[in-house]
Parts: C-alpha cells; structure tokens; sequence
C-alpha cells in the first residue's frame, strides 16, 4: 500500500566510493516530489570498493550533505533509506522447478553455500521468488558479507540516521527511473569508476554484472593521448564526445566503450537464452552517460531502442544534474511506497554481531588507529565523544536552519534561548567528562604501545568465470595443456607446468598442483591467478577483523592453500600474512 499521508517524507541516501548524493521525497496535494536534494564529490580513499576506509571523515561528509541541502537542511529523524554498496554485494538467479514443493527457504540457504563466495559463516542474504515470462519461476538472491553490512549499518546509527533497511543497488536504480518495461529493459549504469549492467523484467531484477571502466578512464585516456589537462578531457568527452568518428578523441573513447560493449552483449545473450525473450531497449543512467552521442553509438553496436534514463518523479527545484540522483530517488520512494518492502528485496538492520560485541566489552578510548600515508596515530572516539559529536552536528543543523528563516524579535528570543540551552548542554557534557577529539597535536600514540608482530591467514574468493561479480574477487583462469606422448610420464606434468608458467601474463601466477589431468585426453588442467589485486583484499579482510580503531602494516604475505567449492568456477585461495599492528588481531571465527 502507497502512504497516501501529506506531508508524508523519506530521505534516499546514496554513498559511492566517489560521490554522496541525497534526496527527501515528499509527498504534497500534487503527488510526490523531490523537495529537497543534495550532491558532493567525496574525497579518494574514504570509501574504497565500498569499503569504510574513514569513517571519521565520512561521518563529516554525509553531516556536510545533510547541511548544505537545497532548499534547506536535512531532519536526521526522517526515516532514511541507504544501500549496501554494489561492490560488496553478489547476485544470483537460479530456475526453480513448476512442481516444486521444497520450502523456499531451504531451497535459498542450498544455493547460497553452493553459488556465493563467502564463508558460511560470514554470508548474509535476501532473496524472493520471482516470475519471468511464460510465468517461469526463479529464485532471485542476494548476498554479503555481514560484517560489511553490521559497519554500513552501525556506521549510519553513528551519525544518527533513522535507518531501518538496506536497499539493493541496481533495484533502487530500477525504482527511481521512468520507464515502460512490458518487455526486458536493459539498464546501464556508467558512474566514476565502475559501470553496472542491469536486467529487469516486470519489477524484478533478472541479470547484475559491474565492470572496473566507466568514466573517470576515458577522462584519464583522453587527457594522457590529447595532451590536455583533465578538466579539459572531462568537458570534451561531454560536449564532443563520440559525435565525429573520424577523429581520434572518437577512438581513444570507443576503445574504452568496447569493454562496455561486452558487458552489454553479455547481458542481451544471456537474457534471450534465461528468459526466452529478448530485452527490448536499454536505458542509460549515471554521470558518464552524458558522453554526447553515446546512446546513438550503442544503438547501432546493439540494434536496440537506447536512451537517456529520467527519473520517474520531478524536482521541485530544476537541477541539470537529474541522472545522478536517480538511485538516491529509487531509495526514497522505497521509505514512501511502502509496497516495496514487500515487492522487493532488500537487508534488514543486523544486530550487533559476536566480533562486535567483543568489542564493546573493551574500552575504545584505548584503541588506535593510523593512516597508512602517515605515522599520526587517532584515538577512537568514546560514547561520550560520539553524543558530544552528535550534539555538534544537531547545533550545526540548527544554526543552518535559522540562517533560512525571516527571524522576528519573537523568534530570536526564542532562538537564543535554545542555542544557549544547547551550548551550555553541550559544554556541560564536556565538563563532566565528555572530550572532544583530540586535536591533531594529541594523536601521537603513547610510548608504550608496541606493535604485534603475528601471522594471519585470510580466505579470499577465486573466480575463474566472467558470468560472475568480479569485485572484491581474484580473477583467476584454467589453462588446458597438452600431454607430450614422446616425454616420460613422470616428466609430463614437469613440463606442462613449466610451457605453462612460460605463457602466463606478468601479474599471473600459477598454482602449484594441476586441477586435472585427464589422461584418456592427455591433457592437464592449471589454475592460473591474477596477483595484482591480492594487496589490497588482503588489506580488506584485516579491516573487516580489526575493525578502524587500530593500525597496522603488512610485511609479506604467501599464498599456501587452495579449495575448491560446490562452484567448479569458484575457489577459496589461504593467502598466509604476517602484519604488524597495533592490537592483536582476533579473527572471527564464529
């Protein structure tokens, strides 16, 4: 059922690695509208593959969107809506049978273990029975990792947000665009850095995929080969873009869009072959697709209708920047239509899970923390800290408010009084034993924490398919070889191995024992793996344990174990780290 109440409201809050955009939906005697909304760029490595990298500056950044909102500031009591970021989220479909009578549940939790590459114990995920053309029934599910969603979650408590589910992001997409899908609708997504490929069909999502080229890469490729600065680059690719096929800025950009070509046909092929229907237009959103003349150079590479996506609801105030919050839209309407929390899939808030509760037993005020790009240690704010840094942002809140009425002498009585009441709250709270963050003269740690020295071993996800989520993965391949008959068995494999190793890529590596060796073919089976992004997973899977509140280095770290799983196309890679830190890291086992 639709909240038919005036006056009734939600805010749609979207967090990228890049950006921050938020918008309140209200609904008044004409229908629903964005009344108010608000955009910022965020600054490199507060989020990363959404990831809180800073939780600290990221809490600023959200407050300095809710505060500068057009025509006035956020009420953080509005009930909000935010997503778990695409990056850290895996999407599966399978085909149900037309007799079956296994509960769904049950059926859901199978496909989880068998088709996620998370940890049984780690795993959190939603799912719904959805229906395809021809009333073909599917299983749609959607999984993370819960430690992931317990920090987006506790991260939006902190800054007291009325947060009570976590959307999924392509379906809040869905939501917030305009368009008539009686047939599949292809959306395509191009953002700063990823660009994700989306099929819907009725209101459900059938096919998610993301790849790491959007438009941030064709900025940089135009910049380096033209010569220019990337201010330049990034207004020629919006007011030229791929508008003369002659000229080389139109290859430099076309290149790039090949990638996206794939990802796309990808999609189309898959979609004909799942549903038995072909998707019958595509729909372009994000600030990339903006590229002038893009949906004509992707109308004639696919032989579909493409255009421009519109948000399904107008602004109050005119913006030229409407596909940007189209996402931000999808959220909101979630929070007012409130057929969606049944229509759709979404996260519900975790409760405080054991690593967290651990946690809260110790005290944090002696807990550091250091950004790797320089030796400044914080303290971690206490829950004293964090109500004084609420009161703060509450005071900032108010004091934006008043700037945007017409005060009487009335009213600047009574507002003073307020303000005063508050001050004298906030300070009284500091008194009796709240402190404020300390300045950047109090963060150096104290001489006697000295760091642990200790080895940990993380399981990463090894995929060997395309079909699947590529983000927060090693990308791996198999490699079939053939047997030379003219060399002895027992140097066989000896050799394969070493042809093998000889042809793999620079940032290749090859796993010491073959998968298979069928000898009825002579053949053998290797698993090679892509090394370039072990660094930084490695990197992410301490800060899931160890939480923000402490620093640490790794030295090295070896990969030394390999499992396979019920997923021919997915492995769990021991990658063995030894760090150094400034806690000692207690890995949830749980």
């Amino acid at each position: 059922m639709i909240n038919l109440a005036l006056g009734a409201k939600a805010i749609g809050l979207d967090i990228s690695d890049h950006t921050i955009e938020a918008v309140e939906v209200t609904r008044d005697s004409k229908g629903l509208v964005v009344s108010k909304r608000s955009r910022s760029k965020l600054k490199a490595g507060i989020v990363e593959n959404g990831l809180i990298k800073d939780q600290e500056s990221l809490e600023d950044a959200v407050l300095k969107v809710f505060n500068k909102t057009k025509p006035d500031p956020f009420d953080l009591s509005t009930p909000t809506v935010v997503a778990i970021p695409d990056d850290q989220t895996f999407m599966h479909l399978a085909k149900l049978a037309q007799d079956n009578t296994t509960e769904i549940a049950k059926i859901a939790e199978a496909e989880a273990l068998k088709n996620i590459p998370i940890e049984k114990d780690k795993v959190v995920f939603t799912y719904k029975e959805i229906v395809g053309p021809d009333n073909t029934r599917f299983l749609l599910l959607v999984a993370t990792d819960k430690h992931v969603l317990s920090s987006w979650t506790s991260f939006f408590r902190t800054i007291g947000l009325n947060v009570d589910v976590v959307d999924i992001e392509p379906m809040a997409e869905f939501r917030g665009l305009s368009v008539e899908n009686k047939e599949p609708v292809c959306v395509v997504d191009m953002g700063h850095s990823t660009t994700k490929v989306s099929v819907f069909y009725g209101r459900s999502m059938f096919y998610s995929h993301s790849i790491p080229i959007a438009g941030n890469i064709i900025t940089q490729e135009l910049a380096s080969n033209l010569n220019i600065s990337a201010k330049s680059a990034e207004q020629l690719k919006i007011t030229e873009g791929l508008s003369k096929p002659s000229s080389q800025m139109f290859l430099i950009v076309a290149k790039i869009l090949a990638k996206v070509d794939e990802s796309i046909v990808s999609a189309l092929s898959h979609t004909q072959e799942l549903l038995g229907h072909p998707v019958a237009s595509i729909v372009l959103i994000g600030g990339s697709s903006n590229i002038k003349k893009l949906p004509e150079y992707f109308e004639a590479n696919h032989e579909v209708n493409v255009s421009i996506g519109k948000p399904v609801i107008a602004f109050k105030q005119k913006t030229t920047k409407s596909l940007d919050y189209i996402q931000a839209i999808g959220l909101a309407l979630r929070g007012i239509h409130k057929h969606w929390s049944s229509d759709d899939i979404a996260f519900t808030q975790p409760e405080k899970h054991d690593s967290q509760k651990r946690a809260a037993k110790e005290d944090p005020g002696q807990k550091i923390r250091t950004d790797k790009s320089n030796d400044t240690a914080k303290a971690a704010p206490t829950t004293k800290q964090r109500q004084v840094s609420t009161q703060v942002s509450k005071l900032t809140t108010i004091f934006a408010r008043l700037k945007n009425v017409v005060i009487n002498k009335r009213t600047l009585v009574i507002g003073l009084v307020v303000v005063a009441v508050l001050v004298s709250l906030f300070f009284g709270s500091r008194l009796i034993g709240g402190t404020l963050r300390p300045s950047s003269d109090d963060m150096s740690p104290s001489p006697t924490v000295r760091p642990f020295l200790q080895e940990i071993v993380v399981t990463l996800p090894l995929i060997t398919s395309t079909e699947l989520s590529t983000n927060g993965r090693v990308m791996g391949r198999k490699i079939t070889d053939q047997l030379d008959s003219a060399v002895e068995p027992e140097s066989q494999i000896t050799d394969s191995r070493t042809r093998t190793t000889d042809a793999l890529q620079p940032n290749e590596r090859l796993w010491s024992e073959p998968l298979n060796v069928n000898k009825d073919e002579s053949t053998i089976t290797w698993l090679a793996y892509d090394i370039s992004g072990i660094d930084e997973l490695i990197h992410q899977e301490i800060e899931v344990d160890i939480g923000n509140n402490a620093w640490y280095e790794v030295d090295s770290y070896a990969v030394n174990g390999l499992e396979t799983t019920e997923n021919p196309d997915v492995f769990l890679l021991n990658v063995a780290a030894e760090i150094n830190s400034s806690v000692k890291i207690e890995v949830d086992e749980s």
